[in-house]
């Protein structure tokens, strides 16, 4: 008796939980849909060209190099900061939270991941297009 009264309770236990984890996965997919039905936040190369060549220091985005160190040290744009995309987490502390970030890579994927999880965690990234 006491064997099936710790079955059942366990498994009582476990469906609230597992509900849980469903009611939090509904937050976070309704969180990602509202997110994304805007569209994705790109900034063009020839943009980004004039942001950074205004004159004015002030407005000049967070450069995030997202590739890998080897081909960051090939050739990247300069003042970018190399934060390979598998090692995002580990380095939050480095990105700034009071300046747009604009994230880079060779197509644009990664950089694209990258920025909708940024922006999905509060920050304001775009995305370097092509």
């Amino acid at each position: 008796m006491v064997k099936k009264l710790v079955i059942v309770n366990v498994v009582l236990l476990l469906a609230l939980l597992l509900s849980g984890v469903a009611y939090a996965q509904d937050g976070i997919v309704a969180a990602a849909n509202l997110y994304f039905s805007a569209g994705t936040k790109n900034i063009s190369a020839a943009d980004l060209y004039d942001v950074l060549n205004d004159g004015d220091d002030s407005n000049d985005p967070f450069l995030l190099d997202c590739r890998a160190p080897e081909h960051y040290a090939i050739g990247h744009i300069d003042g970018a900061v190399n934060i390979p995309t598998g090692t995002l987490a580990a380095n939050l502390s480095q990105l700034p939270t009071d300046r747009e970030i604009v994230g880079i890579c060779y197509t644009g994927r990664a950089s694209s991941y990258v920025v909708s999880m940024l922006n999905l965690m509060g920050y304001d990234a775009r995305n370097l297009l092509y």
